[in-house]
Order: structure tokens, then sequence, then C-alpha cells
């Protein structure tokens, strides 16, 4: 008897230690799994869907590249945040001097502001195609000032615990593209020949949507944020290994999402010829060929996008610009104490709702968003080489020469796909009737 009892307390003490680890990883990835998600905005949905719809599974090859570049990415960013301890804006501003580094925080914020208008408009979109499903109509023009201020006094008056563990939530309920998926019935074969060939001739047009699909992948909100959340976090140095698993994991999870979205438009929508731009076209295709359940499922998918992205868009404006300031800032503040962290969120908030008032619409914003987005990406990503392959700044944690040549791959081809993008801009312009 005597001997029994400490064997029961040391296995409960073993037990106990291993839920305590299970916990506290999953309170580290958390930046990862949301940073991941943000990749399927609103946005990122519509340039899915429409290349899908328009080269079926052949475009599958150059989403998997994107989702190889994110991950070398995400993991420069992982290992920056923890160990300087400053976001990738603070760093600009240092390392390039006060004009440069403010150049790029507007052009940062520019991007951000156009986007958060399709993602507001994304929300209310989602609700609407599923209010009337429910058997009633409320225009979306109603439901978005609804909307932006439900998310605006929750990101106010929330913690970052909870609001990290209601948009990792949400950032799981995206899974639900992947049933639709299933409901099609895609062959796996022709998934698998599509992610690893290149079955088309790379035309100019092909290239602008390889273009369209990466950018759309790698959006330089996405690593803004994910530096400064895991710094707000205050995630340590030996808590690196895991953060960069969640990072990993965070990209896997949208990984699949993405997939998902570009299968079913490939077999719904590229046989039929039917073109979409938005998630809300795409929804509403669905209807006659695979009925309301579906509809049902990629509208809630569509409405937990929009959500995320509005989320990350709006934490990573406001960590930037007090970054750049060096003002106190962080969703664990209050708001007397991160004035100038909140007041971004409020700004943010008020031109992307502002902008719906004034007749933007969200095909404009995400035009706009994407161009914008586009130019910056290659400038984010020379930044977040040049401060991962700095020993002085990372230490042990500088970037091995594998990842610095990987890393330099991704600017070159970046740059190169920007080219395409700017070159079918000025074509279009110069052709217009």
């Amino acid at each position: 008897m005597k001997n029994r009892i400490p064997r029961r307390r040391v296995g409960g003490k073993r037990k106990l230690t291993y839920l305590r680890k299970v916990k506290h990883f999953l309170w580290i990835i958390g930046p990862g799994i949301i940073a991941g998600a943000a990749g399927n905005d609103a946005g990122s949905i519509g340039s899915l869907a429409s290349s899908g719809a328009l080269y079926g599974c052949s475009i599958l090859w150059a989403l998997l590249l994107s989702l190889i570049f994110s991950y070398f990415i995400q993991d420069m960013c992982v290992r920056i945040g923890i160990v300087s301890g400053k976001g990738l804006v603070e760093h600009a501003r240092e390392r390039y001097g006060f004009k440069v580094g403010f150049i790029f925080l507007l052009a940062f914020l520019a991007v951000n502001f156009a986007t958060i208008v399709a993602e507001i408009a994304g929300m209310a979109a989602s609700l609407e195609l599923l209010a009337w499903v429910a058997g009633f109509y409320v225009p979306y023009t109603v439901l978005a000032p609804i909307l932006t201020v439900c998310v605006w006094i929750f990101l106010l008056k929330e913690g970052y615990g909870p609001i990290e563990r209601v948009f990792s939530i949400v950032s799981l309920t995206m899974f639900v593209y992947v049933a639709v998926a299933f409901m099609v019935k895609p062959s796996p074969e022709e998934v698998f020949y599509g992610s690893f060939w290149i079955t088309r001739k790379l035309t100019f047009d092909y290239l602008v949507y390889v273009s369209a699909i990466i950018g759309a992948t790698i959006s330089p909100y996405m690593q803004f944020y994910l530096v400064s959340a895991i710094i707000d976090k205050k995630v340590r140095v030996k808590d690196i290994l895991s953060e960069r698993i969640g990072s990993a994991l965070g990209i896997t999870i949208s990984g699949i999402q993405a997939f998902a979205i570009v299968i079913v438009a490939a077999y719904v929508l590229f046989p039929r010829g039917i073109a979409v731009e938005t998630a809300r076209d795409v929804a509403l295709a669905l209807v006659p060929f695979l009925g309301f359940s579906a509809f049902t499922l990629f509208s809630v998918g569509f409405f937990a996008s929009s959500l995320n992205g509005t989320g990350v868009i709006i934490s990573s404006s406001g960590y930037s610009f007090s970054e750049f300031f060096g003002v106190e800032r962080g969703l664990s503040k209050r708001v007397r104490e991160a004035f100038t962290f909140y007041l971004m969120f409020t700004v943010c908030f008020m031109i992307g709702y502002g902008a719906l008032i004034f007749g933007v619409t969200p095909i404009q914003a995400m035009v706009y968003s994407m161009v914008i987005s586009f130019i910056l990406s290659p400038m984010v990503v020379y930044l977040i080489l040049r401060v991962s392959n700095d020993r002085e700044i990372m230490g042990e944690h500088v970037n091995s020469p594998i990842i610095k040549l990987v890393g330099w791959i991704i600017f070159v081809v970046l740059l190169f796909l920007d080219a395409i993008l700017l070159a079918d801009m000025v074509t279009a312009y110069i052709w217009q009737p």
C-alpha cells in the first residue's frame, strides 16, 4: 500500500505535465495558424476560384509553389519576431532611414485599406447569402455597418487571448471548403498530376493567373501580422521550434483549404465555361450543380475567410503604424495605454466602410489591393531576407545557406511575376477601347 500511493502521484504528475505541454504548444502556435489562414481571405478566394474556373486543375502547381514560398518566408518571420523583438516596419525604419521606412509604411497601409473594403463587403455578402437560404433578404449594405461595428467592438474590448482563440476557431471553420470539394468527387490522379506537372504552355495570360495565385497566397499583411503578433504574445526563444511548427501547420491548413477552392472551381465551373470574379459568384454558381448544401457550406467558409482576413488586416495596420512611431501597441493593452494602436483600428474600419458608402465596389478594391500588394511583396521579402541574414540581429538563428539561396530565388521569382503583372496592366490600358 505504501508503494502504490507514490506511483499514482507520479503518474498523475506526468499526466499533468504532458497536458501542460500540449496546452502550451497550442498557445504558442496561434499566430502561425491565424496568419496562414489569412492567405485565404475574400480576395484570395476570388483569385483561386477564377483561376480554377479558367484553367482547371492545371493551375494547381502554382498554388503548391506558392505554399512552399510561404513556408520559407513565414519561417523567417517567426525567427525575426522571436529573436529581434521588432516588427518589420521598425526594421525598415532602422535599416533604411525614416523617409524610406515611412514610404514603406504608407504603401503597406494602402494595401490594407484597399483590402479591408473587400473583406467587409465579403462578410456582409456571405451573410446576405446565408439569410437568403434561410428565407429572408437582408441587403449587404445593411449588414456591412453592423458587422463593422461588431468586429470593431470585439477587437477593442477583448484581450489578446480571447481574440486569438476566436480567430483560430474561425481559421479551422474554413475546412468547410474541403467538404464542398469532396462533393464534386475529384479525380485523385488529375489533382496529383496538376499539382506536380506543368501541363499547359506558359502563355502570357496563363502566367498572369499564376501571378495572381502566388500574389494572393503571399500577402504582405500576413508577414507583418505574424512578426508583430509573436512580439505581442511575448513568445520566448526557447519556444522557437514550436512556433516554427505552428507556422508550417498554419500554411498546411491554409493550403488544403486553397486546394479545395481551386478543385471546386475546376470541377464545377471549368467544364461549363463559367467565369467568376468573387467568392459570391462561386457560391451562387454551385446551386444548380451541387444544391443548397454546397452553397451553404461555401457561404459559411466565405464568411469565416472574410472575418479572419478583417482581423489580421486591422491588427497588422495597428501594429505597423505604432511600431514605426515607437508607441505602445498590442491587443493585450487597454485603449488608454495604446491609443495610437487602437486609433489605427478605427481609421482602418472607417476607410473600409466609407469606401463602400461612396461607391467603391469590392471588385475595384481587390484590383487596387492586388496591384499594390504585388509591387510591395518583393520589397517585403527583400527586407525579410536582409534582416534574417544578419548575424548581428539573429545570432545562431540566422538563415542557413540553403534558406538564403531559396529566399533569393523567391525574391527573383516575385520580381519576374511583378513584371508580368505590370506588362498586363500596361497592355490592357493601351488596348482598351
